[in-house]
């Protein structure tokens, strides 16, 4: 149970990082940045070609984690490595 437990506060902390790095390394409008959906998919479409579809489809992939660490449902040690990965790939965009 404490594995589940804090392998659902490590997703909800990389979440976290993964949508500030978005707000601070995009141009996204205010409407969008008030649910990590609307502000992953805005990023998604309007920047699609810049982030290349590896990276979009991990970080659409990251709307399911999310969903379940919003709903109490079991975080995987696959579901974290998702995330450490998008967010490490995201941070690397971001440099070029």
């Amino acid at each position: 149970m404490y594995n589940e437990t804090n392998n659902n506060v490590i997703a909800y902390q990389l979440l976290y990082e993964i949508y500030t790095t978005l707000i601070d390394g995009y141009n996204i409008p205010l409407q969008r940045k008030g649910s990590y959906r609307e502000c992953l998919d805005y990023v998604i479409t309007i920047y699609e070609r810049r982030l290349g579809s590896d990276l979009v489809k991990m970080l659409s992939t990251t709307k399911q984690v999310r969903n379940k660490v919003c709903h109490f449902h079991t975080v995987t040690q696959k579901d974290l490595f998702l995330l450490k990965r998008a967010k490490s790939l995201l941070s690397e965009e971001g440099v070029k």
